[in-house]
């Protein structure tokens, strides 16, 4: 099947997009090792409700730690997921990734629930694949 040339410019210039978003979010990653700067924020955070606000701003704040970075990034990627902010949430755990030792059992199956949520069934098979081999 052949697509039109305006859809495959815009999957292109969509791609190429992404990329260079990774590009420089792994550059970020490597070169300062300050991850906060990297933290999803939520579009019209105004609107949700002050207690959400307040837990969101609290665990971006315990990030800024580089004590307890790894551990409060994944409470940030759960308050996300659990309130159904899945693309912040996946962000969170691609951060996580990059942290040595890197993603356990629970975010790699938390990770594999958002795909599920989110429709991409390859990606949530290869999660839990993942899952069963760290197991």
């Amino acid at each position: 099947m052949r697509w039109p040339k305006r859809i495959s410019r815009v999957g292109a210039g969509t791609g190429l997009g992404l990329l260079l978003v990774g590009v420089a979010a792994w550059v970020s990653l490597r070169g300062s090792g300050n991850r906060s700067a990297l933290v999803p924020v939520i579009a019209h955070e105004e609107e949700l409700s002050e207690s959400f606000r307040q837990r969101l701003r609290a665990a971006r704040e315990a990030i800024e730690d580089p004590a307890t970075d790894v551990v409060a990034m994944r409470r940030l990627a759960r308050l996300f997921h659990a309130n159904r902010y899945y693309a912040e949430a996946r962000a969170c755990y691609d951060l996580l990734a990059a942290t040595n030792p890197g993603l356990n059992a629970q975010d790699l199956y938390f990770a594999a629930d958002i795909a599920v949520n989110t429709g991409d069934l390859a990606r949530a098979r290869e999660g839990l694949q993942a899952v069963v081999r760290l197991e």
